[in-house]
This record gives C-alpha cells, structure tokens and sequence, in this order.
C-alpha cells in the first residue's frame, strides 16, 4: 500500500523495529553503484536475509523509494525480483536523500514504535541524513552495514561519524551486519500480539 493523507499504514503492525527497503529497484542493477558484481550481489543476498528474517517474525516493512517512481512504467523502474512489496508493507515516496523527506515516513516509523532498521540503496548521502532526521524525530536507527549502499557509506557508517551524530541526542544509532542484527533481535526472547489481519476472528499469541 502507499501511505497517502489519512492512511494509517501500521494501525494494526508490531511495535517492534521496522525493516526499510530502500529504492529497491532494477535500475540499481542496471547501474555499477560503484561495485562489483560480487559486492552488488552480497547486497542483494543480505537485503533479502534481512526481509526473509523480518517476515518471519513479523516484523512491520516499509519501502522507501524515489519520489515519481509510482508513474514510471520503464523496466528500470520496477521492483527487483523477490523485493514486490506485500498487501500489508507501506510504501513511502521520498523527495530527497533523507527518508524522512516523505512527508508521511515520520508519522508511519512513530506508529510502529519509533525503531528502524535500514538496508538497500539510499544514494549518494542517504545514510547519515536518514540517520540525523530519525535522531531528530526520536527513532532509534539501525544501518546494516553490508545490505546498504550509499555513494559515500564507506565514510557515513565508520565509528566517527556515528559517534558524531551520537554526540548530539540520547537515542540509539547503531551500524551492524545483517547476520549481527538478527542475532541481536534473538538473544532478547520477546512475547508478543500478533496483529489481526484481515479476515481473522481474532489474534493469537506468539512467544519466542
């Protein structure tokens, strides 16, 4: 679905971290980005860990893409394979290097508990004005440094410039792989509500 005025994307999602897509797109395996075929395909690899482990779990998913793109019809413009948002995921247009540019994005990470979790292509910049708007909103941001790429990431993810951002608010602002978040999500068993769907007579509890 895309958030639109008065959409409440998340009404029923998990207060948990949300996974961020971003600009997951086959224009960006048209394009070098800078990499290797292998380093584009680790990308991919730890993109799609990233969202099998988040389904699995039932965690709340959004997809973050270039602002317009809902009116291209090119092939370059389509989602790449196994990356097709679902009926429930949020689908957020962005208008600059920051997420939070979508005017909506803010209010849909707040509803589902103010954490994210980001991977994909952010360009040239992304990673930390992404990271200095969440901080500004009040979210907790985590990078997963090795399913993200950003034209300078190499430089946006090191330990200075987090410690920088860091230095500014009491939020959290974490840089992990992808393998290291999802063991850090399973060394905390959590005891959840999971969300009626559409259709269900009611919800049942899920205990990890």
């Amino acid at each position: 679905m895309t958030c639109e005025p008065g959409n409440n994307c998340f009404r029923n999602a998990f207060p948990l971290a949300t996974l961020v897509l971003v600009d997951m797109r086959k224009a960006n395996l048209l394009s070098t980005q800078g990499l290797t075929h292998a380093e584009m395909a680790g990308i991919l690899t730890n993109c799609r860990g990233a969202l099998a482990y988040a389904r699995k779990m039932g965690f709340p998913i959004a997809f973050v893409r270039g602002a317009g793109d809902s009116r291209a019809t090119n092939q370059s413009n389509e989602w790449i394979k196994g990356f097709e948002p679902q009926r429930l995921d949020a689908i957020f247009d962005r208008r600059g290097a920051s997420c939070y540019s979508s005017p909506y994005f803010a209010d849909g990470m707040r509803e589902t508990g103010g954490a994210v979790v980001l991977a994909g292509f952010l360009g040239r910049g992304g990673c930390l004005s992404t990271g200095a708007d969440a901080l500004l909103a009040g979210n907790h941001i985590t990078f997963l440094s090795d399913a993200t790429k950003d034209d300078v990431s190499d430089r946006a993810l090191n330990e200075s410039a987090i410690g920088l951002l860091r230095a500014f608010t009491s939020f959290d602002i974490r840089v992990l792989s992808t393998g290291a978040w999802i063991r850090s999500v399973e060394e905390f068993p959590i005891s959840i509500e999971e969300p009626v769907r559409r259709g269900d007579a009611s919800s049942s509890r899920i205990t990890r």
